[in-house]
């Protein structure tokens, strides 16, 4: 039976057992460091959620009967970690500066659009107009309201989602983000265990499922499906992690296993790109040909939007501004982040110092509006992706980059790992030249430094260079596909596309190169993988693809090889 395929009809189809499976049925999940989206593959567009839960601490794991903090039991996760060991007053890095420097030298040479020069405001007259810039207190009409929900909030000894921003200025609450730097955030302090990050994802997917798509966990056992979309460089024992949470505490019949990158390419109806999803916290980036994502060009750099967010108050404290971030508080960085999104661009025909109104209207603090003049910071911010070095206040420098490598799963006794090993021994007496290929692949990925801060340009050029195949590299170099939050700066798009068009081998030039950066029918890049996901789930071929409950059960991961298009 053929079906049309579009995001106006969503078709269903029949699946192994020629069972009826609507797509209003098919739950797609797709977990972020930030946000997480998720919706039936019949909605036009995701619920989209802060991925985090705040649990209140127990009675007297608060305050000690002298009046001292025990310290031990608190744990508050923010939107972006800073550096170990370091506080954010704490002097930047020479990097930094230095970086800034190179920016701010590399705008005073760009032209504008219509040829003219482009002029800048010094830092110093910025920094004496925000000095002595007037503060008007606002009088809320709301305030009732907003107070209302807040102490409803404070009732509950769970709150999850965008909720947990609103109660964040409340000490009574750990606050923990179950996914960070694109995987699970595990670390030694409280809810850090595996046991405990997976505890809070159930609870955060849970309380999502049934309260903003209405589907309960009686419904779910026989009538609902999961399509879970999964990042190209995540950990193969994580993943089997989340299918069993999905499998046997979420109660879903079924689950199908995708790869964020191929999504996005079914998202902007593309058989071969060369994908690049810029996060909240990480930028990934590979080869897709054919539903498929090229594992020797997966490559993870371990920044994104949150780290930009940083840097532009680090820019903005030089400026003057008269009012103060604290980046360890999830409610000032929800602003600063807020801030980034509205005020940054990377438009040259804007030039000098511009004036903006910010409201601060922090719970339990008097609401004030703040006039603050900025420059060219607005600029700087964006094009710190090419020169990563201004993000050092925030960004680890050990184990900046990650690379593709083969992970061996405990109940897979026949992963990639043990074909390797099985593999090199043949090899001693066969002469295999794909696999001597592989190890070439290798071989190129481990002259990389992975302790450096590589800019989005060259970690696109470099994706697209581990690939052998001069017909499909001249592909990859020619179709560019960006998509994620992180990304959408004005204008930012068409300074990528020079940098990469100015950097290509001349053998893989094209008159046709072009860097997409919103996609047709779309124009929001953060939700092109989840609507790519939700097209896919609806295709006749995509049957084939889904696990069973007691198939999971029976086999574990060894079954994610046999029926998942995803390559680990």
């Amino acid at each position: 039976m053929e079906h049309s395929v579009g995001f106006g009809s969503f078709p269903a189809y029949f699946c192994e057992t020629q069972e009826y499976v609507p797509a209003s049925n098919i739950i797609v999940i797709q977990p972020g460091s930030k946000y997480l989206r998720i919706g039936r593959a019949s909605d036009p567009e995701p619920h989209v959620n802060l991925h985090a839960i705040a649990r209140r601490r127990k009675t007297g794991q608060s305050i000690s009967s002298d009046g001292t903090n025990f310290t031990k039991f608190i744990h508050r996760d923010t939107l972006i970690s800073l550096l170990s060991g370091k506080s954010a007053e704490e002097k930047l890095p020479p990097e930094v500066e230095s970086a800034r420097l190179q920016l701010c030298h590399t705008l005073q040479t760009s032209l504008k659009p219509d040829g003219g020069q482009r002029y800048i405001t010094p830092t110093e007259q910025i920094s004496a107009f925000n000095k002595i810039s007037k503060v008007g207190v606002i009088c809320k009409e709301d305030t009732k309201v907003a107070d209302d929900i807040l102490k409803d909030l404070l009732q509950k000894e769970t709150v999850v989602g965008d909720d947990v921003i609103k109660i964040s200025t409340v000490p009574d609450y750990n606050i923990h983000f179950p996914w960070r730097r694109g995987g699970l955030n595990l670390h030694s302090g409280i809810g850090g265990s595996l046991t405990s990050v997976v505890n809070d994802i159930v609870d955060i997917w849970e309380y999502i499922i049934a309260d903003k798509l209405g589907v309960s966990l009686k419904d779910r056992t026989h009538n609902y499906r999961v399509l879970l979309v999964i990042p190209v460089m995540f950990s193969r024992l994580h993943i089997g992690e989340l299918v069993h949470l999905v499998m046997n505490q979420l109660q879903f019949s079924h689950v199908i296993v995708i790869h964020d990158h191929v999504c996005a390419t079914f998202g902007a109806a593309l058989s071969c790109a060369t994908v690049v999803d810029v996060g909240d916290q990480r930028i990934s980036i590979s080869c897709v040909e054919d539903g498929i994502s090229i594992p020797q060009t997966r490559i993870e750099l371990k920044y994104g939007g949150g780290d930009l967010t940083v840097a532009l108050w680090n820019l903005m404290r030089q400026s003057g501004v008269p009012f103060k971030i604290d980046l360890n508080s999830l409610w000032d960085l929800n602003l600063l982040s807020n801030l980034k999104e509205e005020l940054c661009h990377f438009d040259l025909s804007r030039c000098g110092s511009e004036e903006h109104t910010v409201l601060w209207d922090k719970p339990g603090e008097t609401a004030v509006r703040y006039n603050i003049l900025v420059g060219d910071e607005l600029l700087i911010v964006p094009l710190s992706y090419f020169n990563p070095d201004l993000l050092r206040g925030s960004v680890e420098t050990t184990d900046a980059i990650s690379l593709y490598k083969s992970q061996q799963a405990f109940d897979d006794p026949f992963d990639d790992a043990f074909i390797s090993e099985t593999a090199r021994r043949v090899m001693k007496d066969e002469a295999d030249d794909d696999f001597i290929e592989d190890i070439k692949d290798v071989e190129i990925l481990k002259k990389i430094d992975l302790d450096q801060l590589l800019g989005i340009d060259q970690a696109i050029l470099h994706s697209i260079e581990c690939y052998n195949g001069d017909e499909l590299k001249r592909r990859f170099y020619s179709c560019i596909l960006v998509v994620g939050g992180g990304f959408k700066f004005h204008g930012l798009g068409s300074w990528l596309q020079n940098k990469i068009s100015l950097n290509t081998p001349r053998a893989y030039r094209s008159d046709l190169q072009e860097v997409i950066t919103s996609p047709k029918d779309n124009n929001d890049p953060s939700t092109t993988v989840w609507r790519g996901a939700a097209l896919m789930v609806t295709l006749d071929t995509v049957a084939e693809l889904w696990i069973s409950q007691a198939e999971w059960n029976t086999h574990g991961s060894r079954i994610l090889r046999e029926k998942s298009l995803c390559s680990f």
